[in-house]
């Protein structure tokens, strides 16, 4: 017993030597599982984050495609439109007015005459 101003508290300590060895080998093992799991853990949060990564490189190179793709198409468009207008005083059908139904087959009629 111990007097702490005024107070008795009593302390308990268990006297039976097995038990203690069954609980430290219980911890043990407890401790072990737990290093294990961690290791698992660490190396699934690895393989995810290698994942992602490569995830992320491959996606990297498809927008770095992409774009190739559009400047590609942007020049395309900018080539035809030029040529659209450097075409436009000489083309019979873009001077006469007609209603958009019968546009379809003005173009188609001019295109067939041209082959």
């Amino acid at each position: 017993r111990f007097l702490v101003s005024g107070q008795t508290f009593r302390i308990q300590m268990n006297i039976n030597p097995s038990f203690g060895v069954k609980d430290e080998g219980r911890r043990m093992k407890r401790r072990e599982k737990n290093r294990v799991a961690a290791q698992k853990s660490r190396k699934r949060q690895t393989q995810r984050a290698d994942q992602l990564h490569q995830a992320c490189e491959l996606l990297e190179q498809r927008n770095r495609k992409l774009k190739r793709e559009v400047d590609s198409l942007s020049e395309e468009q900018n080539f035809l439109s030029e040529a659209l207008r450097a075409h436009e005083p000489f083309c019979p059908i873009m001077h006469c007015s007609f209603k958009p139904d019968v546009a379809t087959e003005t173009v188609s009629s001019h295109l067939a005459s041209l082959q």
